[in-house]
């Protein structure tokens, strides 16, 4: 999703890490016209709190990637990650081809 395309340039802060553009929007006000799916969560912060817990406690490590880019689940074998060896595998989202798993060691994954 590119919640920053449908932004005010007037209403948003312009930032870029290298090639990625990382804009945000300064008035939360604004953001019902922004984004599509502004009102829709009826949980509260508890809730999704615990669903995050809940989620990453049952993810399968082993064979699927952690992505903030990408909507559900991608298996291991289907991503550009298959031949890194790391206890879990965690796509970088400002370079998409480097594995933050290899920086967790199986000793404090456990």
């Amino acid at each position: 999703m590119q919640l920053h395309m449908n932004m005010d340039p007037q209403r948003r802060s312009m930032t870029m890490i290298g090639s990625n553009d990382c804009s945000y929007l300064t008035d939360v006000a604004k953001l019902e016209h922004a984004w599509e799916h502004h009102g829709q969560n009826s949980q509260s912060l508890g809730e999704l709190w615990l669903g995050f817990l809940k989620f990453y406690s049952e993810f399968d490590y082993s064979n699927s990637v952690i992505s903030v880019r990408q909507p559900g689940t991608v298996a291991v074998v289907d991503s550009r990650f298959k031949l890194v060896r790391s206890p879990m595998t965690i796509e970088d989202p400002f370079r998409p081809n480097f594995n933050l798993g290899i920086l967790v060691s199986e000793k404090n994954f456990a």
